[in-house]
């Protein structure tokens, strides 16, 4: 079988002394990587979904790191709430519309999908990941040259991001632009090269280029 040729560029969780990814300053272990849902200074408590997406009292900053763990997590639905819920709270959120965006367009919403994953830009033009996954998505829809604009964009911002260069070089194969499409998976290969989606995806170039001489 065929492996994958695709990648989102999902942001990763923190590790634990870094920057909390809500903008409060903290530390992620101090803020959004604490254990459980806060409810109250110096209250933790599990919560289900449900609660906690119901419950004001739950700071939009807890919900999204809980959404973001439960999304990693393959528990999609669940995170979709808990989106939902910081959005509702604060709805110029950028991770939550991403990943909430992400998440419609994966579920077959392409507009609605595309929207929030734009709106998002609008509030971090600054997130390379973000651009990339529209990138992936505006691939997905047939549409390459909007697809290559985005990738440009997220290299632009992270020029060795190894999956907006996956993604370019898709673009580009599927434009026909066979030598600069591998040289952007040459450039993956030599900065990851256990990728082995991107050596894929280069060998079937190779191929493609020579059918089409």
């Amino acid at each position: 079988p065929s492996p994958p040729v695709s990648r989102w560029a999902r942001q990763p969780l923190p590790a634990r002394n870094a920057p909390c990814p809500c903008g409060s300053g903290r530390r992620y272990r101090q803020c959004c990587g604490a254990v459980g849902v806060h409810t109250g200074p110096g209250t933790t408590t599990p919560g289900s979904t449900a609660a906690s997406a119901a419950n004001p009292s739950v700071q939009p900053a807890t919900l999204l790191a809980e959404a973001l763990r439960r999304h990693h997590a393959g528990r999609v639905d669940e995170a979709r709430a808990l989106y939902e819920a910081v959005l509702a709270q604060e709805p110029d959120n950028a991770h939550a519309l991403h990943f909430l965006g992400l998440i419609r367009w994966q579920s077959g919403d392409r507009d609605g999908g595309e929207a929030l994953v734009r709106r998002s830009l609008a509030a971090r033009p600054e997130a390379a990941e973000f651009h990339a996954n529209l990138a992936l998505c505006l691939h997905e829809a047939g549409r390459f040259d909007d697809a290559i604009a985005a990738s440009r964009a997220a290299l632009a911002l992270a020029p060795d991001q190894v999956q907006a260069l996956n993604n370019l070089g898709l673009s580009l194969k599927e434009r026909g632009d066979y030598d600069d499409a591998l040289a952007c998976f040459d450039r993956v290969l030599a900065l990851a090269p256990d990728f082995a989606e991107a050596r894929w995806n280069r060998d079937v170039t190779l191929r493609s280029r020579g059918r089409s001489g």
